[in-house]
């Protein structure tokens, strides 16, 4: 990529160059498909925290998962805690920042069908947790013990289609890189 043209900033005494614009990271990184959720409410800040990693950061996309799902625990702690405001607010935090790495990913060319499930595997777990949470937070409230039958079988679904559908799609064709190199060929 040249930069020519590209606009320089002045941060901390230094001049750095700016790699990507916004409607580059449109362009090269956003799913056409997609929850409506994710395109309409989480995807432009989503796509502003890429512009940001992509610039001015060296975090993989696989370590931005692991701070979505970090960030995710810690709205874990904030249900079961009794703060379900504190707990709304990080799990989307968490969610915006679970579709950034996928952008990312794509924006820089380092998709992979192991990087996808890692993310999903990392998505799931962060369910099972949150729900698990919320299950106690419910059950100190009310010492209604069904609620965990109920959660333990709604999650036991989700993990079970979500766990099949990453082994069907790892198992299933070659990477991606090689799919788009097929395609520039």
């Amino acid at each position: 990529t040249s930069y020519k043209g590209r606009f320089k900033r002045y941060i901390n005494g230094d001049f750095i160059m700016i790699r990507y614009t916004i409607k580059e990271i449109y362009f090269k990184a956003v799913k056409q498909m997609g929850g409506m959720w994710e395109q309409i409410i989480m995807g432009p800040p989503s796509v502003r925290i890429v512009w940001f990693l992509a610039n001015f950061t060296r975090l993989t996309p696989n370590q931005v998962t692991v701070i979505s799902f970090l960030v995710g625990v810690f709205s874990a702690v904030a249900f079961y805690l009794n703060s379900y405001i504190l707990g709304a607010i990080l799990y989307e935090l968490s969610f915006m920042i679970d579709t950034s790495d996928g952008k990312l990913s794509r924006l820089l060319g380092k998709s992979t069908k192991t990087g996808v499930v890692f993310d999903g595997m990392l998505d799931t777990l962060r369910l099972f947790i949150v729900s698990l949470a919320l299950s106690f937070s419910y059950y100190k409230l009310t010492n209604n013990y069904l609620i965990f039958v109920y959660m333990f079988t709604a999650v036991f679904l989700i993990m079970f289609f979500a766990f099949t559908g990453l082994f069907i799609m790892y198992r299933s064709g070659p990477e991606p890189e090689i799919k788009e190199k097929k395609k520039i060929e």
